[in-house]
């Protein structure tokens, strides 16, 4: 008997994060919209200026986890020291 894949475990392939031959894990943009919370179209512009660090295959986008949070430390606002009164 042949093993079939279900439809959860062909839509993990697209929906989940991917890792590479390093078993490095990688997430996909539906995986970053989620977690800065941005819109898809956002993350777009973000790409396509460079402001965001991301791998490309085809037309599949993978972003790295560790260098996502390297971006966030860099863009962090620290809260100012003054009191509200």
């Amino acid at each position: 008997m042949k093993n079939k894949s279900t439809n959860k475990e062909q839509g993990d392939k697209f929906n989940c994060p991917e890792k590479d031959s390093t078993n490095r894990l990688f997430l996909t943009s539906k995986a970053v919209c989620s977690i800065l919370p941005i819109s898809m179209r956002t993350l777009q512009s973000y790409r396509k200026k460079r402001i965001i660090p991301f791998y490309q295959v085809g037309n599949k986008v993978f972003y790295n986890p560790f260098q996502l949070n390297e971006f966030l430390e860099k863009h962090h606002v620290k809260p100012s020291k003054r009191r509200r009164v």
